[in-house]
């Protein structure tokens, strides 16, 4: 299928999504490849962003590793879409079913053209709320995008009383309050039985914030391009929660200059990435401290302690307590 306005003189592959579990398909159309199909792998193997509970399909060609992940009620969908792109790659993102949808981008960028011509980039730290059914991206070299999405059908709506509120939206920046909601969203430390409670509260609290809170004006000082940069390096933190970059390093991943990745956590966060990665850390501690019954080592691990004791030194250094009696208060409150 070629993009329209666009000849092709290669033949084009077509990626097709279309499996039992879901109505969605993505179809992609690539340059110098034969046709990719997708392939359901564990999760649990799967060493990217994760949506607990979800099914993981990957597809993999010629300068293109496709990886999407799909959470699934009869009520709401929630869908992590990470691209990675070695040669230019063009594709139509089409959805079958009509629903209102939440789209961020969490590393990267994604541009999308509408079939009315529109365009947009959504940078990472961005969303946007659209309704349209189908649109077309391209990417003109080398490039990779994670993008979460939050499907919210009509039903869903009108029992919210918002199907006439809620309306399509240009991108806007996403406000802290929101960002901590998806973090603690893509963290999801519950049981299994849990999921489907614990994702219809997070994705209706997102949608009360979208509502609520007025679109937040980007930091003086800081270009959208240095903004995005500055939320996919945090997005990098999140997701590795197990090793310390250097700034160096971090800046290199996200191709600025280490003073303006300083800068820029200051602005946007109003700390260093060293103080980041430690509150990122003690978010995932705390989180499973008050709501699950995991081992204080388990803990440690997934909040990205090599060692136990590292864990409660950080610990008692932050709060002045310990994890055993942080997590006895939090259930015995006085």
């Amino acid at each position: 299928m070629n993009a329209p306005g666009r000849e092709m003189n290669t033949r084009p592959a077509l990626i097709n999504y279309n499996f039992a579990l879901t109505h969605l398909m993505t179809e992609i159309t690539l340059f110098n490849t034969g046709p990719l199909s997708f392939r359901q792998l564990p999760l649990k193997n799967f060493r990217g962003t994760r949506l607990a509970g979800s099914n993981l399909f990957r597809a993999q060609g010629n300068g293109v590793i496709m990886h999407i992940q799909e959470y699934r009620t009869p009520d709401f969908i929630i869908t992590c879409h990470a691209y990675q792109f070695t040669e230019p790659c063009s594709f139509w993102t089409r959805f079958d079913t009509k629903m209102m949808r939440l789209e961020t981008v969490i590393s990267g960028e994604l541009p999308i053209r509408f079939p009315d011509g529109r365009r947009i980039v959504l940078h990472a730290g961005q969303y946007h709320i659209t309704d349209a059914e189908r649109y077309f991206s391209e990417y003109a070299g080398p490039g990779a995008c994670e993008t979460v999405i939050i499907y919210y059908p009509i039903a869903l709506l009108k029992a919210m009383q918002m199907e006439t509120i809620l309306q399509p939206c240009h991108p806007r920046p996403f406000p802290h309050a929101m960002n901590k909601i998806l973090y603690e969203l893509l963290q999801n430390p519950y049981a299994p039985g849990l999921y489907s409670f614990f994702y219809e509260n997070m994705i209706r609290s997102l949608l009360l914030l979208h509502l609520s809170i007025e679109p937040p004006l980007p930091p003086d000082g800081l270009t959208e391009k240095e903004t995005s940069a500055i939320y996919e390096a945090d997005n990098f933190i999140a997701s590795h929660l197990d090793m310390h970059f250097s700034i160096k390093k971090l800046a290199r991943l996200v191709n600025l200059n280490e003073y303006a990745l300083k800068r820029g956590f200051k602005l946007i966060f109003h700390e260093g990435p060293f103080e980041r990665l430690m509150k990122r850390r003690m978010e995932v501690a705390t989180l499973l401290l008050e709501t699950t019954d995991q081992p204080i080592k388990e803990v440690a691990e997934r909040a990205g302690y090599g060692t136990l004791a590292g864990f409660i030194t950080g610990f008692r250094r932050r709060f002045n307590t310990t994890p055993v009696v942080w997590r006895e208060r939090s259930r015995n409150p006085e």
